[in-house]
Formats: C-alpha cells, sequence, structure tokens
C-alpha cells in the first residue's frame, strides 16, 4: 500500500519522458542523447547553444567509454530517461 502510494507520487511529480531508440542508432547515442536531441531542436535560441553543448560533451564521454561498458545508449532495453 506504501509502496503504491509512492510509485503514485512519482508518477505524478516525475512523469517519464519517451524517446524512440533505434536498432540504427551508434551505441553512443543513448536515450538521454535523444531526448536531449529533441529538447534542442524545440528550444529557443538562446538554449540551443547550451543543449547543444551538453550534447557532445555526452556524446563524447559515450564514444569514450563505448569499449568499456556493458551494453550502453541504444542497446538498452529501457526507452525512458
Amino acid at each position: 500500500m506504501l509502496n503504491q502510494s509512492v510509485k503514485d507520487l512519482m508518477d505524478e511529480c516525475f512523469p517519464k519522458k519517451t524517446v524512440q531508440v533505434s536498432t540504427r542508432d551508434p551505441p553512443w547515442i543513448t536515450p538521454l542523447v535523444k531526448y536531449l536531441m529533441k529538447k534542442r531542436s524545440k528550444a529557443i535560441s538562446s538554449k540551443v547553444h547550451e543543449l547543444s553543448a551538453r550534447i557532445s560533451t555526452i556524446i563524447g564521454e559515450n564514444r569514450k567509454n563505448w569499449g568499456k561498458l556493458d551494453k550502453i545508449g541504444s542497446q538498452q532495453t529501457s526507452p525512458h530517461v
């Protein structure tokens, strides 16, 4: 009962964001990167530079760690961010 109440509150306060993850995506394009890219495309021009820098940083880190980590990016089973 408590678990369900907590889950309901979390769903209300922190709604899930879904992104389309394709098998054609490189492994370093994670669901977070896809979400940020979509957000960047909808952002006003003042936010575009900030989001682009964040995306570039995350992609760089993911590419660097690609061989080291087990199943990152589009290989993850959860499409939620």
